[in-house]
């Protein structure tokens, strides 16, 4: 009886520790980061000014990617536009917020991303005849973007990507205060480096 009790008490501990033998390995969280360099543009409204188009530079970002699906990505740009030989405007953005990758298959070479960020955009409008008709230098911003990343090489990847950016700068110009949106195209291309 005494013996019964024993491998009563044993046969549980033994069963578990054979079928805990018997299962995979999980794989534990692997954190992982992409850095972005590349062009970028963005199409400001700012009424009769923006007539040649809008401004252009450069734009960089970390992923933080927790898996192959998520990531926490911080994005910053530069961008800036000469309209006449005395006006020009220059613009900064840094964001972050969360990015998920829809890759087609597990080693996918082409993966589709979307992005939700938000955080702060500066604003400098530059003139040698007038004060800036813009009110404010700093501005609440998001943006919301997809696109495409495409693998070149193991750790190389190029990023083609376009959205929407959202900045809340208004015109003190009476000339421009119902032509002045804050709802910007924007537009990027350039390289990652996926470690």
């Amino acid at each position: 009886m005494p013996h019964r009790k024993l491998w009563v008490c044993i046969l549980p501990f033994v069963s578990g520790l054979a079928w805990s033998q018997a299962q995979p390995a999980r794989e534990g969280l692997h954190v992982g980061a992409d850095v972005f360099a590349g062009y970028t543009y963005v199409s400001p409204d700012f009424g009769y000014y923006d007539q040649g188009g809008g401004e252009s530079g450069v734009d960089g970002a970390l992923d933080v990617r927790f898996d192959h699906f998520f990531a926490v990505a911080v994005d910053g740009g530069y961008l800036h536009k000469s309209y006449n030989p005395e006006e020009s405007s220059t613009t900064g953005t840094v964001m972050a917020g969360p990015r998920f990758f829809f890759p087609l298959r597990r080693d996918s070479a082409i993966e589709p991303f979307a992005d939700f960020l938000g955080g702060l955009t500066t604003f400098n409008w530059s003139s040698n005849s007038s004060s800036s008709p813009f009110t404010g230098t700093i501005s609440a911003a998001y943006a919301v973007d997809g696109g495409l990343d495409i693998r070149t090489t193991r750790h190389i990847w190029i990023r083609a990507q376009g959205g929407y950016l959202q900045s809340s700068f208004n015109s003190v110009a009476s000339s421009l205060q119902n032509n002045v949106h804050n709802n910007h195209g924007r537009t990027a291309v350039g390289v990652v480096w996926r470690f």
